[in-house]
Formats: C-alpha cells, sequence, structure tokens
C-alpha cells in the first residue's frame, strides 16, 4: 500500500479537489479500501463525500492528540462503499498540539496500524494550506507532493515552498534531503497539459507527478456534492485523475475487472482497444511507469 501527502502554500490551487478525486478514482480501481485523511482544518471535502450535513464529534487532531481511538474518527464515504475519511473537525495545527517528534510518532504509528491491516490500498493526507511543521513531519512519513496552479505567482510561491521546505528540513535534522517528491499541477490547458507541466515542474524544480487539465466540470461537481470521477468519466480532468490513481496504486491492488468497467464507460465496449484480460497486467505495468498522467 502507499501513503501519499499533498500540500500547498497557496490557496485555490487545487490541492483538496486533488486529493478528492485521488482517492475516489483509486476506490474506482481497487477492490481494497483506500483512505482520506482530512489533516486540513480548512478543506471541503465533507461535501463531497458525504451526502448532506455531517459533521464528525471527533476527527484527526483528536486522533493525534489520544482522545480518540482509530474507530471512533473513520467514517465511511456515503459515495463510495470502500472510501474512508478520517476529518479534521479542528482547526488546532500540529505545532499547537505538542512536540514535532511526538507527532510525528502518532503518524508513524498510525501508518504502521493501517499497513498492519492489509485492508488499504492507498491513504492520502489533504495537509493543511499554508506552510508548517506538518508538511516535514508528513514529507518523512509519506510520499509529499507539492500541488500548483499554472499562474507565475503560483509557480513561483511553489518553487519558494519547496525551497522553504527542505531549509527547514535541514535545520531541524542536519541532513540534506529533498522533501517533496514531485509536483501536481492542476487547471492546465487540456491540449497543452504535459508541455505545460514539464515547463511548471522544471521551474519548480520538481519532476511532474500529474498534469491535470481544467475543466469547468470541476465547479459543477462541487455544486452537486459529487467528485468529478464520479460525475463525468469522459471528462479529460477525470481521465487524468483515473491515471493518477493508477501510479499511486500498487499493480497488485489494481482490481481488473474495475479496470475494465472503466474502460468501457470511458471508451464504450466497440473501442475497448486493451484486448483480452491476460493483457491487463502488462498494460497496468506500462502505465505505472509513465510519467505522464493522460488516460491510455
Amino acid at each position: 500500500m502507499r501513503f501519499v501527502s499533498l500540500t500547498s502554500n497557496k490557496g485555490g490551487v487545487g490541492k483538496t479537489t486533488a486529493a478528492i478525486n485521488m482517492v475516489a478514482a483509486a476506490a474506482l480501481l481497487t477492490d481494497k479500501k483506500v483512505m482520506l485523511v482530512e489533516a486540513d482544518p480548512g478543506a471541503r471535502t465533507i461535501s463531497l463525500l458525504m451526502r448532506g450535513y455531517f459533521k464528525p464529534e471527533k476527527g484527526w487532531i483528536d486522533y493525534l492528540k489520544g482522545e480518540a481511538v482509530l474507530e471512533e474518527v473513520l467514517v465511511r464515504s456515503e459515495v463510495l462503499d470502500n472510501l474512508y475519511m478520517i476529518f479534521s473537525s479542528s482547526t488546532i495545527a500540529f505545532k499547537e498540539v505538542g512536540d514535532k517528534e511526538i507527532v510525528a510518532e502518532q503518524v508513524d504509528l498510525f501508518k504502521k496500524l493501517i499497513k498492519s491491516s492489509g485492508e488499504y490500498a492507498l491513504v492520502v493526507v489533504d495537509c493543511p494550506g499554508k506552510p508548517s511543521i506538518d508538511d516535514l513531519i508528513y514529507g518523512t512519513l509519506t510520499d509529499l507532493y507539492l500541488v500548483t496552479g499554472p499562474n507565475i505567482s503560483e509557480v513561483k510561491a511553489t518553487a519558494e515552498f519547496r525551497r522553504v521546505l527542505n531549509r527547514k528540513y535541514y535545520e531541524i535534522f542536519r541532513r540534506e534531503v529533498e522533501v517533496a517528491k514531485g509536483v501536481i499541477v492542476n487547471f492546465l490547458t487540456p491540449s497543452r497539459s504535459r508541455e505545460d507541466a514539464e515547463a511548471i515542474a522544471a521551474e519548480v524544480g520538481l519532476p511532474v507527478f500529474a498534469a491535470i487539465p481544467a475543466s469547468p466540470k470541476v465547479s459543477i461537481s462541487e455544486e452537486k456534492g459529487k467528485p468529478l470521477v464520479l460525475l463525468d468519466q469522459r471528462d479529460p480532468a477525470s481521465r487524468a485523475f483515473l491515471s493518477l490513481a493508477l501510479r499511486v496504486l500498487s499493480e497488485s491492488d489494481i482490481s481488473h475487472a474495475k479496470r475494465l468497467e472503466l474502460e468501457r464507460k470511458i471508451r464504450g465496449a466497440s473501442h475497448f482497444g486493451f484486448g483480452a484480460l491476460r493483457r491487463i497486467g502488462k498494460i497496468v505495468g506500462r502505465i505505472l511507469r509513465r510519467s505522464g498522467s493522460e488516460w491510455r
């Protein structure tokens, strides 16, 4: 299984949208459970993953502080049976919870608990939308990715954020480490998604992890209270999120049957294009090795 964290230092770049659609896409592709941890108190995951108003009594911070057990904070989504969430339910930042080593230990214990269960294929953490010690903790314990939009100000802010993370890491741990693994670029011009993402990633100084084209249906999905990948799987942004999910899932966790079903919905049964079931393993392996984010 894999633990992934998404972070940004600016609001409005689509961090939470990417987190929601990544886990929803993964849930569509695996028979195992997937989880979204809402570590960002300002995120709006509830409206897209739960029908109607919902607010749990306890959440992620309560769990880290030892004031709740996992069973008390874990909530199953109403839109996908194998998608689970832990909501923030608190505005308390990590630095206010306690010593960073204690918090890091709690996060590490959480990882070990989830991994030992064998039930989960993916856990995605939606980090707070501002630079904090949270990002360093998640950066050391998970695969951390920076999320940015295509505007010059957003790209420059992301590049500076990367430098700050690396500098803070060195100040604390006295080791030079690239904290973030890559960059997810949102709201790209569809016809130039890959090219523009490569240029932006070069400016930030990280490899492209995903290039997500702009889609007017993102706002529609928010209005309807449903992740984009469930609203319209033919949409270019949905296809990019599905490809992103294929990259973060282990090949052994991908359900070939679900993969085939999605391909039929997207391309139509008469244009399936993947051949017999025996070829799926090879195809999935090739997709997982690709650095692009277009649904092939």
